[in-house]
């Protein structure tokens, strides 16, 4: 008959809906975070323990899992956890749990009596715990044991998910997954990719067309929305999500350029005078823009054709000149916006000078 210990303090609770891997060490322990559905994994056969960690009221410690879990919502978390055999037959599952730590430990000074926070050594195939003050950052070192060396599953549920002052875990670390948000040119595309690779599932929303068919791990887009993926993966998050945001690049805040004008005797017009026009008092770095001087819209829009001598340009009354912006500034996105001028010529003949009027005097003594 075997050695019959329960001892219970504090532990941290975690679920994730889905099959989940875990480490047959320390080094390698395996993210948990919490949830509500109850995350099952293969239990763990044919390994052993590991030597120099004290493993409290843990009598012996056959076929260990570890685990760890980092909690992101304050408050009191419970769980449940059982081990059955792949047929379904309930057996012995035994665990302890070490923290709080800032990061995850694997080493004797930290994995001993003094930080061991709650530990079952019973024969009971399910066992039930809470964790009363879980505090924002804390993380949990986790040892899951199997006595009985079956093949089978363990099986890990929070209980009390969504009742008021109930804390939680940190799914983040479980297989993180980002969407980056990004700024497109017009006329632009961005690839929008998330974190997670080799999930089963990749299911992407817009927010102005709806579901996207597909189950790719990258989209390509033009149109400025916000962008949504549902992502399934096995040993991840069940349903895990996250979103980004496409816009278009906003043109810099310049100054309008300013109508040129000139006598129609003067041959040619200096285009770049609209260069300081167009900067002056906005605070932007000038150095930060390429700029240049076209004839046409479409010519400035791609950046073709620019007016080789715009200091001394030989314009027409009513032509319009178009300034090509391109933002080459240290977080820039590479995209044009064009602004735009006209050309005025005046006649500017010289307007005869009238002498001044003479008064006669018939006597000038």
């Amino acid at each position: 008959m075997r050695k019959f210990y329960y001892f219970l303090l504090i532990l941290v609770t975690f679920s994730i809906n889905n099959a989940f891997s875990q480490g047959p060490n320390c080094a390698s322990s395996t993210a948990f975070c919490a949830g509500g559905a109850g995350l099952t994994f293969q239990n763990s056969t044919g390994t052993t323990a590991e030597t120099g960690i004290n493993y409290e009221c843990l009598g012996s410690q056959p076929n260990p899992a570890w685990f760890y879990m980092q909690i992101s919502t304050p408050g009191s978390i419970s769980f449940q956890i059982s081990q059955a055999t792949t047929a379904g037959t309930p057996i012995d599952v035994d665990y302890i749990v070490w923290g709080p730590f800032t990061a995850p430990s694997c080493t004797s000074a930290n994995l001993n009596p003094t930080t061991s926070v709650s530990c079952s050594f019973s024969a009971a195939a399910v066992e039930n715990f809470t964790l009363p003050n879980a505090l924002v950052g804390e993380i949990y070192v986790v040892l899951l044991t199997n006595y009985d060396g079956a093949a089978g599953n363990i099986t890990v549920t929070q209980t009390n998910t969504g009742q008021a002052g109930a804390g939680a875990t940190d799914c983040n670390i479980v297989c993180p997954l980002a969407v980056a948000d990004q700024v497109i040119c017009v006329g632009g595309q961005a690839i929008l990719t998330a974190t997670i690779a080799g999930a089963t599932s990749y299911q992407w929303s817009s927010s102005v067309t709806g579901p996207i068919a597909g189950n790719t791990q990258s989209i390509t887009v033009s149109q400025p929305a916000t962008y949504t993926v549902v992502v399934n993966k096995p040993g991840c998050v069940a349903n895990a999500s996250d979103s980004a945001t496409v816009s278009f690049y906003a043109p810099p805040a310049t100054n309008p350029p300013s109508n040129l004008s000139q006598c129609s005797n003067i041959t040619n017009f200096n285009l770049t005078q609209n260069f300081n026009t167009i900067f002056n008092g906005t605070g932007l770095n000038p150095n930060d823009f390429e700029v240049s001087y076209h004839t046409s819209f479409s010519d400035a829009q791609n950046v073709i054709s620019p007016i080789n001598n715009a200091s001394a340009y030989p314009g027409t009354n009513g032509q319009t000149i178009y300034i090509s912006i391109t933002d080459n500034g240290p977080t820039s996105s590479g995209c044009i916006s064009v602004v735009s001028f006209t050309l005025a010529t005046t006649n500017c003949a010289a307007t005869p000078i009238q002498p001044p009027n003479l008064i006669l005097c018939d006597d000038i003594s």
